[in-house]
Formats: C-alpha cells, structure tokens, sequence
C-alpha cells in the first residue's frame, strides 16, 4: 500500500491565506486593465458575482449533503443568510 503525504491544517492554511493575499495584490492590475477597454464598474461587479457563482453553489451543495448541519437551519435562514451574503457581497464589490 502507498501512503500519501498529507498537508497538516495549518500548512494548508498558511497557503491558502498566502495565496488569496497575492490575488488580492494583483486585483487593480486586473480592474486597470478592464477599465482600459472601456467596461463600467456596474458589468465588472455583474461579471465578478457570475464567475463566483459556481463555487458558491458549490459550497451549498456540500453544505446540504451534510444531514446535520442541513437539519439546524431552515430554508428560511438559509435564503435569508443568502440573501444578505448576495447584497454584502455587492455592496462591498461595488464600494472597493
């Protein structure tokens, strides 16, 4: 049997917190570079809520695979805590 290596929690945290700081980082190249083709900031903030679309409906689904915790909340907070997720992440995209 081969065993794999496995990356402890906090290496995998460490990476991930270094890796979301350096796409952070290259965001305003990124906005400089749309801005320069002419696209208004209300399409950028469209295009950037679709193209995370997947990974959150990705999260959902593994959140409402898991009995559990799909059993403590119910669909009213769930469409609420989507809700407010939906309008913060607009408002913050569209303030920065």
């Amino acid at each position: 049997m081969i065993k794999r290596n496995s990356i402890s929690p906090v290496a995998a945290g460490f990476l991930f917190a270094l890796g979301s700081a350096g796409l952070f980082a290259i965001r305003p190249i990124f906005v400089k570079l749309v801005y320069a083709q002419g696209i208004d900031p209300t399409t950028l903030i469209a295009f950037r809520m679709l193209f995370s679309l997947p990974i959150y409906v990705f999260l959902l689904c593994l959140f409402l695979r898991n009995k559990e915790r799909r059993a403590k909340l119910s669909l009213k907070n769930i469409t609420a805590i989507s809700g407010a997720g939906l309008l913060g992440y607009y408002a913050s995209s569209f303030l920065d």
